[in-house]
């Protein structure tokens, strides 16, 4: 199926693969062309978070409220790794933390 998607074949016009016609068609994610997450974009999450639970959120939450298909650890591996360009090196923890220490 992946070759008949890519190569143009069995009646299909090409250049597709599995995972981008099952993000159009069905809207499954494609773990190859996530979106691009910033620091001020995981600090909002955290802060609405905190605002819910009274707390900020730890790695092992679960899904982002408002943030659809994210995870608490999609985000922490996310900055630990310096993918879907956030810089890399500083694990979800250790960010809010930092924060933390700013607000005194």
């Amino acid at each position: 199926m992946e070759s008949a998607l890519s190569k143009g074949l069995r009646g299909l016009p090409g250049g597709d693969s599995l995972a981008k016609l099952l993000e159009r068609g069905r809207g499954v994610r494609n773990r190859l062309a996530l979106p691009l997450l910033s620091e001020a974009k995981v600090l909002a999450w955290a802060e609405v978070h905190r605002s819910r639970a009274g707390r900020w959120p730890r790695v092992h939450e679960g899904p982002i409220e408002d943030a659809a298909g994210e995870t608490w650890s999609g985000v922490n591996a996310a900055m630990v790794k310096g993918a879907r360009g956030l810089p890399g090196g500083v694990a979800l923890h250790q960010f809010l933390a930092a924060l933390r220490l700013r607000e005194g």
